[in-house]
């Protein structure tokens, strides 16, 4: 929720919201995650170089372990292409102060996803990618380096980030009566199990798995529809059903139902 209120005033810089008055205004569907939630997705290039950002602010090297703050240290201008690319002259190889507890020599260990070939024992010769988090050793100055390297193409996706954000609003603030934009996100994937069941299910490719997307359709003059994309994985069956409508195709509105679209067996 803090980085979200930190989002929000840098999106909303008219309208100064307090922390709490934010929490207190959390839309209905926004829930509170529980114990048994996990976090999915994230991204790799925020992920990487925050692992190492929190280490060094851990160790008291950092005064933050914000990558945002220390972007904005060594960076001139963050809404400048130049600076945040790292094309400036003045900030090109601007580097954030390091504290007095810095001790070059001194080990330390630290975690990174990394993405590794795994050989399969039953088959000599292939092998497969696989993405795992993985600990790392080396000393405090070839820490800091690694995040000064990391930090500097942060500040380059922080950019292209925030610039497509800025442009997909001002294109559904804008849009024409006649276009539409669509935005489908990732929403989780989910295993598909029988009531009963074989052994012979538990092993090879006998699982199923069904991924749920959901999206938005924004259409001109300010319609919003959300609508939901299902698709489905088995051993010989794949299928997709979603609630979307062409604009001015309904003139009395997107509700034909999730069941309209279906055209696959499976359903």
């Amino acid at each position: 929720m803090k980085n979200l209120h930190l989002k929000f005033l840098a999106e909303h810089s008219n309208h100064p919201l307090s922390y709490s008055l934010f929490c207190t205004l959390r839309p209905y569907w926004i829930v509170h995650p529980t114990l048994a939630d996990r976090e999915t997705c994230m991204c790799k290039q925020h992920e990487n170089p925050g692992f190492i950002a929190k280490k060094l602010h851990q160790m008291h090297i950092l005064d933050t372990s914000n990558l945002e703050s220390l972007t904005e240290v060594i960076t001139c201008d963050t809404t400048d292409k130049h600076c945040m690319y790292g094309e400036c002259e003045k900030c090109s190889k601007k580097e954030y102060e390091l504290t007095s507890h810095y001790r070059a020599t001194d080990r330390v260990s630290y975690n990174q996803w990394a993405t590794m070939d795994k050989d399969h024992k039953d088959n000599p010769g292939v092998s497969s990618k696989i993405s795992l988090k993985k600990e790392f050793e080396c000393s405090q100055e070839e820490l800091v380096e690694t995040c000064a390297i990391l930090l500097q193409n942060f500040r380059r996706y922080l950019f292209n980030l925030r610039q497509q954000y800025a442009f997909l609003r001002a294109l559904k603030l804008n849009l024409p009566v006649n276009d539409c934009v669509v935005h489908i996100d990732f929403s989780e994937n989910y295993g598909c199990k029988y009531s009963s069941e074989v052994q012979a299910v538990h092993f090879g490719a006998s699982h199923q798995q069904a991924t749920l997307h959901t999206g938005v359709y924004y259409v001109g003059g300010g319609g919003v529809c959300p609508y939901l994309l299902l698709h489905y994985i088995g051993i010989q069956t794949e299928g997709a059903a979603c609630h979307l409508a062409t604009p001015g195709a309904h003139p009395g509105g997107n509700s034909r139902g999730l069941a309209a679209c279906v055209n696959h067996p499976f359903f």
